[in-house]
C-alpha cells in the first residue's frame, strides 16, 4: 500500500484499499507534534479574525424613533408591519452579505426557510422582500437618504452622523 518512504500511491486509492491517513502524514513529516501545535494555532487566529462584529438596526437620524423593540424590528423586517410605531412608514433593507445572519439571530431561520416565507407572501401578494443592499455602504447612504429606511449593519459602521442605532441584534 505504502510506496517506499511512506507515500500513498494513486492506485491504492484507485483500486479502493484503505489508506491511514496519519500514518501518510507522520510518515511524510507534515503531521509532527510542532507542526500540529503551530497549526492549531494559527487556526485559532484565523478563526478569531473572521468572527464577525455585532449587527445593530439604524433608522435616520431624522426619524422620530429612538429605540424599537425585538418585535418591532421582526414585524418590519417580515412585513407584518410596514410603520414604525409613530405610524411612519416603515421600508427595510437587507443587507445580502449578512441576511442569513440577521434574520438567524431575530427569528431563527435559516436562509432556506427565509425564501419559503418569502416566496408564500410574494406569491399571495401580501408583502414584498426588503430591499437588498450588497454593501454597508449602501445601507448608511439609503438610510441617511430616506426618513423611512430602516436597515441593519456592524455596530462599527454605525456612524452616528448618518444613521441612529435603535435596536442591537442580540
Amino acid at each position: 500500500m505504502d510506496t517506499p518512504g511512506g507515500q500513498v500511491s494513486g492506485t491504492d486509492i484507485a483500486g479502493g484499499g484503505m489508506i491511514c491517513v496519519s500514518h501518510a502524514l507522520s510518515s511524510s513529516g507534515l503531521f509532527r507534534p510542532r507542526f500540529g501545535l503551530a497549526l492549531v494555532f494559527w487556526a485559532l487566529l484565523l478563526l478569531a479574525g473572521v468572527a464577525r462584529a455585532e449587527l445593530v438596526v439604524v433608522v435616520n437620524p431624522g426619524n422620530g424613533v429612538d429605540q424599537l423593540s425585538k418585535s418591532q424590528v421582526v414585524n418590519i423586517f417580515l412585513a407584518s408591519s410596514r410603520e414604525f410605531p409613530d405610524g411612519a412608514p416603515a421600508t427595510p433593507i437587507d443587507l445580502a452579505p449578512r441576511d442569513a445572519e440577521f434574520y438567524g439571530a431575530l427569528v431563527n431561520r435559516n436562509p432556506v426557510q427565509m425564501d419559503a416565507y418569502w416566496s408564500r407572501l410574494v406569491f399571495s401578494g401580501k408583502a414584498s422582500r426588503p430591499r437588498k443592499a450588497d454593501r454597508w455602504e449602501d445601507v448608511i447612504q439609503a438610510v441617511a437618504a430616506n426618513r423611512s429606511a430602516i436597515g441593519y449593519v456592524d455596530t462599527e459602521r454605525a456612524d452616528p452622523a448618518h444613521v441612529k442605532v435603535v435596536f442591537v441584534v442580540p
